[in-house]
């Protein structure tokens, strides 16, 4: 993990259940975050050391980037690193270094959530196949500095 990162792990439970609100977008749930790392394998040491349970290896031809899934209580974390020198990770790296990148919203309707995002940016997100299968990327320079996934929700 980044030098001196500090970061929240869980929340204690409410007493009370947050309402869940009805999104334009149809989104469900935040499903991962996505933090860029120098090196994979001692980030991932770092979090099964924390108590994180590994999931599975990631490949992401659109980021240009190899990863690292954990499962957290309410949603999972991605370790990502570059394993291209002209995708959107690498890019991140030069830029910022290790840190937040971005984040996988879970939607129950792909078509609605894409045909909303489309219009509102006024530019077009190619559908592929993510890690969560039918997704879209919205740039973090249209995402107040995040990347942001939304795939179908399972």
């Amino acid at each position: 993990m980044p030098e001196g990162a500090i970061f929240f792990v869980q929340y204690p439970p409410r007493k009370t259940p947050l309402t869940r609100l009805t999104q334009p977008n149809t989104a469900d749930r935040i499903d991962a975050v996505w933090i860029v790392v120098k090196n994979l394998k001692a980030a991932s040491a770092d979090l099964t050391a924390l108590g994180f349970r590994r999931l599975r290896h990631l490949r992401s031809k659109v980021l240009g980037a190899e990863g690292q899934e954990f499962a957290g209580d309410h949603g999972n974390l991605v370790l990502l690193h570059a394993s291209r020198s002209d995708g959107p990770v690498s890019q991140f790296a030069a830029e910022r270094g290790d840190g937040v990148m971005g984040l996988t919203i879970l939607v129950k309707s792909l078509e609605q959530a894409h045909t909303l995002a489309e219009r509102n940016a006024g530019r077009k997100f190619p559908i592929y196949k993510g890690w969560e299968g039918q997704s879209f990327l919205i740039p973090a320079q249209i995402a107040s500095g995040a990347w942001i996934e939304m795939a179908r929700s399972k």
